[in-house]
């Protein structure tokens, strides 16, 4: 199907083709009349004829058809006529053509026509017979004059259906489809269509029509916007309960992880979270082959200061001594409550040498401080292992620990190194000894 087609076109065609059939049929009828008609007067010509002869006969006597014959043949053009052929006969003989049939062919000349006349005279019977060549050559000339007529009509009709029919419509369509493209929906104004075409009723009923729709969907549009904008007012609304309870829900979730990985106290890390921070680092460490090294840290006499200062004395040394010892580490280890008045630090990439630098940093910094309002002093004790090579994560920590323990053991205020298999523990003061 053609989806091109302008409906100007397609009216012209429809129109120009009910036309032609029109033409047609009526033209038809006038050939068939005219036909009939051509006919009855040859009939007529015909009959005229034969009376014409009949009274040229009737004071003529003869003995035979052939006399008859002859004396008509001796009237000359007053009897002969190249129209008509003459034929006579009696009751008991058949007819006796004037002209004779053609040598070239084996019809009888009296075949050439069936509009005959018969005219009596007594006995004797004169017919007239005309051929309906004439009648035909009379219609084909009248049928080419009709489709001429036809023809020339028919451009003729093309040409006015073109310039006014066709140029009024497609000016009625691009009038509608001009005022359709520069409609606005927000603040539409009824269409007033082509001044011209509005006195026709079935122009206004369309524009009416049209008119109608753009109402219903404006109608329909400012309730849709309207509905949108209900819509975005519930879901701003709902997205910020949703922020608001997603915010809640972050802050509680930091809340927890902070409850459940910070020491309430000192808030460093607790133990919970140290020993999964411990393992992933031995892990890391053994699986690149990085240097790891531990710090285990106890304040001294720390009962001392509960017994003489109380608790709550106590508790803000060591939350003020956490803080201190945060400050001194910066983002070089992780520093963890390991138990009561004990801390661990985690000192990734640091060997031996630098565990040892590090750890005296944070005992000095301790060693030259006081705490709270009463000047409180406290040392440290520490304890300082590297991970080996061959070495587990508890080893690491029970060497760790027994150097921890041997730095309290030998006075306090001090580092120990832990000794590797079958190895002294050594203090930092033995390595600066050269003894």
């Amino acid at each position: 199907m053609n989806t091109n087609r302008s409906l100007a076109s397609f009216m012209l065609h429809k129109a120009l083709a009910c036309y032609f059939l029109s033409a047609v049929f009526v033209f038809g009828a006038m050939l068939v009349f005219f036909f009939e008609n051509q006919k009855d007067i040859q009939s007529e010509e015909a009959r005229m004829y034969g009376s014409f002869i009949a009274r040229k006969l009737q004071n003529v006597s003869a003995t035979s058809l052939s006399d008859l014959v002859s004396h008509i043949d001796k009237m000359g053009g007053a009897a002969q006529s190249h129209e008509f052929n003459i034929g006579v006969a009696t009751k008991s003989t058949e007819t006796l053509w004037l002209n004779k049939p053609d040598a070239a062919t084996s019809q009888p000349l009296r075949e050439w026509s069936e509009n005959i006349s018969n005219v009596q005279l007594g006995i004797i019977t004169v017919t007239v017979s005309a051929p309906l060549t004439p009648v035909y050559d009379a219609v084909f000339s009248k049928a080419l004059s009709y489709l001429a007529i036809l023809t020339a009509q028919l451009f003729l009709l093309w040409g006015l259906f073109k310039f006014l029919v066709v140029r009024f419509l497609r000016r009625a369509i691009q009038t509608l489809s001009r005022d359709l493209e520069v409609l606005n929906l927000k603040n539409p104004t009824p269409l007033a269509g082509d001044p011209i075409l509005s006195g026709f009723s079935e122009y206004r009923r369309i524009l009416v029509d049209i008119n109608r729709v753009i109402t219903s969907l404006v109608l329909s549009r400012n309730q849709v916007e309207k509905m949108n904008e209900q819509l975005e007012e519930k879901v701003r609304e709902k997205t910020l309960s949703l922020e608001e309870k997603n915010e809640t829900l972050v802050k509680l979730n930091q809340h927890l992880s902070t409850l459940a990985n910070t020491d309430s106290l000192t808030q460093v890390y607790n133990r919970t979270r140290f020993d999964l921070l411990f393992r992933e680092n031995v892990a890391v460490s053994q699986r690149r082959q990085t240097t790891l090294s531990l710090l285990l840290i106890d304040l001294d006499d720390f009962k001392k200061v509960n017994d003489r200062y109380g608790h709550q004395i106590g508790d803000q040394v060591l939350k003020h001594v956490a803080q201190s010892l945060t400050e001194t580490l910066g983002k070089n280890g992780i520093l963890a409550r390991w138990g009561g008045e004990e801390f661990a630090v985690l000192l990734p990439y640091f060997d031996e040498q630098r565990a040892r630098g590090m750890a005296e940093i944070l005992r000095q910094s301790i060693d030259t401080a006081y705490f709270e309002d009463q000047k409180i002093h406290i040392t440290l004790s520490v304890g300082v292992a590297m991970l080996l090579a061959d070495e587990t994560g508890n080893q690491l920590l029970n060497r760790a620990d027994v150097a921890l323990y041997e730095a309290k053991e030998s006075g306090r205020n001090r580092v120990v190194i832990a000794k590797h298999a079958l190895q002294k523990q050594l203090t930092f003061e033995d390595l600066s000894d050269p003894r």
